[in-house]
């Protein structure tokens, strides 16, 4: 029998319990983009009930991102359930001074989070320390019609999350897995990561064989 550790990982052959990807990037460029102004700012993609990300775990989150003037500080990705609260902050960071002046896209890795998705969260972008105002800022790319399913672009500003603009997602990319807690088919073959050796699962004895 196999036990997963917290934070190992897991990847499969099945497309029912395969890592999936949410991806508005396949829309070449942005229209537009939201700013960050302050380090009271935020810009996120919020994901409600019937969008493929309900009930999965981020792992990889990808932005196009670009700064205006000379803002400074940390960069950081997160998730917040629907009550506002951090329910995990990316061990990913970016220095916002390494930015330049034209949209680039940035990974952050999450690959120690274990918390799923659920209505209302949103996957975020938040500064930290340093200086960021109206003429030191970051630029969020952002895009029209992107097609992202019960999902939008939301920006923070004076402690409310509002529409950014009708129909627009963050130009962002999400992939993530299930939870090591679902029900997996008779059959189904993972890797196990992190050491390169791979199982197959027996779904009438429950357990996973080395293969």
């Amino acid at each position: 029998m196999v036990t997963f550790l917290a934070g190992k990982r897991i990847r499969g052959t099945n497309t029912d319990v395969s890592l999936t990807t949410v991806d508005s990037t396949a829309q070449t460029g942005q229209d537009s983009g939201g700013t960050i102004t302050s380090n009271s700012n935020r810009e996120g993609q919020v994901f409600s009930t019937g969008q493929t990300e309900i009930g999965r775990i981020p792992i990889r989150v990808k932005f196009k991102l670009a700064k205006t003037g000379s803002p400074t500080g940390t960069l950081s990705c997160k998730i917040r359930n629907s009550a506002d609260t951090v329910q995990f902050t990316s061990p990913t960071t970016i220095d916002i001074s390494t930015l330049t002046g034209t949209h680039t896209e940035y990974t952050f890795e999450l690959n120690t989070n274990t918390y799923a998705l659920a209505n209302g969260d949103r996957i975020t972008l938040e500064p930290s320390g340093g200086t960021v105002d109206g003429s030191n800022y970051i630029n969020i790319g952002s895009k029209s019609a992107a097609g992202l399913a019960n999902s939008e672009h939301q920006t923070y500003q004076s402690s409310t999350w509002s529409t950014y603009s009708a129909g627009y997602d963050l130009y962002i990319r999400v992939d993530s897995i299930i939870s090591v807690n679902d029900t997996f088919q008779d059959g189904t073959i993972f890797e196990a990561i992190d050491t390169n050796k791979h199982y197959i699962f027996n779904s009438t004895t429950t357990l996973w064989t080395l293969v």
